[in-house]
């Protein structure tokens, strides 16, 4: 079902993802950051750093996503599903692609 989503980490600097794994509401967070490090999804940048901050404070899950133009995108995992998240990074990827390339046509005459 997650790979319907089209996730592409172009205009992604690096994504933090913090649980406490003892917590009751990690799962989707975990789920979360398991596609994000899958190959196919990874190979759409490869300096994007993924980073897994695994806590044992009972913490909220959250994944902390920063762009390359300064935007931050914060998820909160425990009331979310891992489905939201992906669709929620998808989109706000895809729409910054897009302005991206209407900037590059811009420019080039």
């Amino acid at each position: 079902m997650a790979s319907r989503i089209k996730v592409v980490l172009r205009p992604v600097k690096s994504i933090v993802v913090r649980f406490c794994p003892f917590e009751t509401n990690v799962e989707s967070t975990r789920k979360f950051l398991q596609c994000i490090n899958h190959k196919k999804i990874q190979s759409t940048n490869r300096n994007c750093e993924v980073t897994a901050d695994v806590r044992h404070d009972g913490s909220e899950p959250l994944v902390d996503v920063k762009f390359a133009d300064g935007d931050r995108l914060i998820m909160k995992g425990a009331n979310l599903t891992t489905i939201e998240m992906l669709s929620a990074l998808g989109s706000r990827c895809s729409v910054k692609d897009l302005k991206e390339e209407q900037k590059s046509k811009k420019k080039s005459p």
